[in-house]
C-alpha cells in the first residue's frame, strides 16, 4: 500500500514504501529496488506562469458566459464603452477642452454691493464689487461665489470665509438679488461694470443647486396672466438697485422698484439717461404656487404685479435703494412692507 504524509519538520511532503505488518514473503516479479537517493522536498506549488494563464482564461470566460446560451442570454449583444478623463472644470468653447474653474479668492481688501441670501445657517456671497488693494479704482466687479458658515463664530477682522468655484455661466453683476429657496438660490437683476464698460447680456434667472454644487439657467423669461397681473408674455428685464426679498416656504420672490440704464439692459444707449421703476415682480420657484394659485413649471413662473396695488395709481413715487420686509401673520401669506428709497432727485417719504 502506497502512503503520504505531511512532513511538518521539513516543511513539505514525504513518501515511502509500506508493506502489510507481517508479510516477510515479496514475490519475485515484485522485488524491491533499493531507491536512489531522493531529491530536496520542494512544495507542489503551481507555477506563476500557469497561474496568469489560468487567471487570464478567467477574466475571459466569466463575461462572455453571461452571453452565452447556456446562460439565457443569446439574445443581448455584446457591448464596448469609451470614455474620457473628467474633471472638475468646465468647457473652453474655443479649444474645446476642460478648464478647471478658479476657486474665488477669499481674501481682499474689501466687499461691496454684492448678491446674498443665508440658507440652513450658510451665508452666501455672490458677484459685487472687490478691491484687492486701497488704490483700485476699476477692474472691481467680479463673479466671486463665497459662502461663511454662520453656526460657528470668527474674528471680525478675518471672516472665515470659503471660496467657491467661480460659475463661467453668470454674469459678474452688483446691486441686485439672490432669491433663495430651501435648497436653491436665484440670481436676478444686478448691473455691469462701468469702468471698464461692460456691455449687459440678454437676461436670463440664474439658478444655483445646492446639493449639486451646479448652476443652470433660464433664458427670455416672459409673464403669465393671471389675478392682478399685467398681460402675459411680457418680457421679463434685469434691473438694479431695487427691493428683493423671498419667502423660501411659499416658493417665491418678489422685486420692486429699481433702475434701468444701459449697464442693466442689453441694447440700451448710453445717451439714454437711467430710469426709475414703480414694477412689482413676482417670480415662483418651480414646483411651487404663484399667488394666484398657478403651478409653476419646470423654469418657474413670472407675473408682473405692479399694477395690482397702489403703485399703479398717478402720483407714486418710482424709487431704487429701498427695501422690502416680509410680515408673516397678515391673512394666509402675511404682507410684504416697502420701506424708503428714491431717484437721484428725490427721496421717498412714504411706505407702502
Amino acid at each position: 500500500m502506497n502512503d503520504s504524509k505531511i512532513d511538518g519538520d521539513n516543511g513539505g511532503w514525504e513518501g515511502y514504501a509500506n508493506s502489510e505488518a507481517g508479510e516477510d514473503n515479496i514475490d519475485d516479479e515484485h522485488t524491491m529496488v533499493p531507491a536512489e537517493e531522493p531529491l530536496p522536498c520542494q512544495p507542489r506549488v503551481m507555477p506563476m506562469h500557469r497561474l496568469s494563464v489560468l487567471l487570464l482564461m478567467l477574466v475571459i470566460a466569466i463575461p462572455l458566459a453571461q452571453f452565452t446560451s447556456f446562460a439565457g442570454r443569446n439574445h443581448l449583444p455584446l457591448l464596448t464603452a469609451t470614455g474620457v478623463p473628467f474633471s472638475d472644470g468646465v468647457e473652453d468653447s474655443t479649444q474645446g477642452r476642460l478648464v478647471k474653474r478658479q476657486d474665488s479668492p477669499a481674501d481682499v481688501c474689501k466687499r461691496w454691493s454684492q448678491q446674498s441670501a443665508v440658507i440652513n445657517g450658510t451665508l452666501y456671497l455672490y458677484g459685487g464689487r472687490a478691491t484687492t488693494s486701497s488704490d483700485q479704482t476699476s477692474n472691481t466687479w467680479n463673479n466671486d461665489f463665497l459662502t461663511l458658515d454662520l453656526t460657528h463664530t470668527w474674528q471680525i477682522s478675518s471672516p472665515s470665509l470659503t471660496g467657491l468655484p467661480q460659475p463661467s455661466g453668470p454674469p459678474a453683476v452688483a446691486n441686485g438679488y439672490l432669491w433663495n429657496s430651501f435648497d436653491s438660490l436665484y440670481l436676478y437683476g444686478g448691473e455691469f461694470s462701468d469702468d471698464p464698460v461692460a456691455t449687459p447680456a440678454a437676461f436670463s434667472l440664474w439658478e444655483y443647486n445646492i446639493p449639486s454644487s451646479s448652476w443652470s439657467s433660464y433664458g427670455s423669461p416672459v409673464t403669465t396672466a393671471g389675478k392682478n397681473s399685467q398681460p402675459a408674455s411680457e418680457a421679463i428685464q434685469r434691473a438694479a438697485e431695487g427691493a428683493g426679498y423671498a419667502v423660501a416656504h411659499l416658493g417665491k420672490g418678489w422685486y420692486f422698484g429699481g433702475h434701468e440704464d444701459y449697464l442693466t439692459t442689453q441694447g440700451w444707449s448710453d445717451q439714454i439717461p437711467r430710469i426709475y421703476l414703480s414694477s412689482f415682480v413676482e417670480y415662483t420657484y418651480p414646483g411651487y404656487k404663484s399667488g394666484d394659485g398657478q403651478t409653476a413649471g419646470s423654469q418657474g413662473l413670472w407675473r408682473n404685479i405692479t399694477n395690482g396695488g397702489i403703485q399703479g395709481t398717478a402720483g407714486f413715487t418710482e424709487r431704487a435703494d429701498g427695501l422690502l420686509v416680509y410680515v408673516p401673520g397678515f391673512g394666509a401669506q402675511g404682507i410684504l412692507l416697502s420701506l424708503a428709497g428714491g431717484t437721484n432727485d428725490t427721496f421717498v417719504s412714504q411706505s407702502y
